[in-house]
């Protein structure tokens, strides 16, 4: 039962090794429709020490053993899953084979680093991919029921599973075998027998790049997030001074001030249309910082001058608040280099957020 339900690729290759390695040779005979006979020669003659070639006594052994050893690898192909001890925190590979020997050298190669779960066939591995997202999957492409192109396209076709790095096991080495893989939609492709060396780079950097591009999703997803927040914080701080300006309008419109009030409703007009110029600035700002193209204007400033105008420019808004301000300058001018218009900014952010968060009537 366990031939019918193996490969032949990787058998066959290692007959034909062994055949070499006792000095024999192996030929095929092969009939579509009719069938196919193996012939194995082998010298009766062992080779001596003296023809450069170490013989090889015969292992003693009980065939009853044997057949047992062999019952228990069969059995082994019907397991529902194997897990590795002492996994938790580590990457998760799941790895489907159908030969029993080759899902237990998987198991020696990467328990030591990786959370390795073992499945018998791709029908079974998929659903334990779908309950248990690993972060690798390696499959063998001939499995009986669902092989590994099988497997490969139900994990791509599932949004739980799209992302998952795959690495397709196959005996077949030609180049048209790797191109149907990784058209397939595998991220690479591994022939047997594979150097343990081979496997474990493979597997390492594929979890790297891996990591790496969950890490890029998450670091777009919060600039996405930020960004939203942004423009609505935005449009809530354009929309705070169109009612000033619509009520100054109103009144001027209808004559319902004096000269007095007419000049104070000219300055809140004022004061509001340099907030929503400011706001634009801003908002230029970071489409500039975000493509590299901001440029800092230097020049000799007098950071005395410009701390009472980004006073005067937050003025607005601190009144609103009813909140009062306490403000202690040199009498001296005190220069610097630096871009006024900016360092400007950054005065008058602080000024506004101390207005937006101190609670009402406070002390700025």
């Amino acid at each position: 039962a366990a031939r019918s339900h193996e490969g032949s690729g990787i058998g066959l290759a290692l007959v034909r090794e062994l055949v070499k390695l006792l000095g024999g040779a192996i030929s095929v005979d092969s009939e579509p429709g009719v069938g196919s006979v193996f012939t194995v020669t082998l010298p009766k003659k062992q080779a001596s020490a003296a023809d450069g070639k170490v013989a090889h006594e015969p292992v003693a052994g009980n065939a009853t053993m044997q057949a047992r050893q062999e019952a228990s690898r069969c059995l082994a192909n019907a397991s529902p899953a194997l897990a590795s001890a002492g996994a938790a925190n580590r990457p998760r590979i799941l790895c489907a084979d159908d030969n029993a020997d080759l899902r237990e050298y998987l198991r020696s190669l990467l328990a030591a680093d990786y959370d390795v779960r073992i499945r018998a066939d791709g029908a079974t591995a998929r659903p334990g991919a779908r309950e248990d997202r690993p972060d690798l999957v390696i499959p063998d492409i001939m499995m009986p029921g669902m092989d590994g192109l099988t497997l490969l396209q139900a994990l791509r076709g599932d949004a739980r599973t799209r992302t998952v790095p795959v690495i397709l096991l196959s005996a077949r080495a030609g180049q048209e075998a790797r191109v149907e893989g990784l058209d397939a939609g595998a991220d690479d492709y591994l022939v047997k027998p594979f150097s343990p060396a081979e496997l474990q780079a493979r597997v390492g950097a594929h979890l790297r790049l891996a990591m790496l591009r969950q890490e890029t999703q998450a670091a777009l997803r919060d600039a996405n997030e930020r960004k939203d927040e942004f423009l609505a914080m935005l449009a809530h701080e354009l929309r705070n001074p169109l009612a000033p300006l619509h009520n100054g309008l109103h009144l001027l419109r209808h004559s319902e001030v004096d000269a007095a009030g007419t000049v104070r409703v000219h300055e809140m007009l004022a004061r509001q249309v340099s907030h929503i110029a400011r706001l634009v600035d801003d908002l230029l700002d970071i489409a500039r910082i975000n493509s590299g193209k901001i440029l800092l204007r230097k020049a000799s400033v007098d950071l005395v001058e410009l701390l009472r105008n980004a006073l005067e420019a937050s003025r607005g808004p601190i009144e609103a608040a009813g909140h009062t301000v306490s403000v202690t300058l040199p009498e001296q001018p005190v220069m610097m280099q630096a871009d006024a218009v900016r360092l400007t900014q950054v005065v008058s952010n602080l000024l506004n957020n101390a207005a937006k968060y101190t609670d009402r009537g406070g002390h700025i």
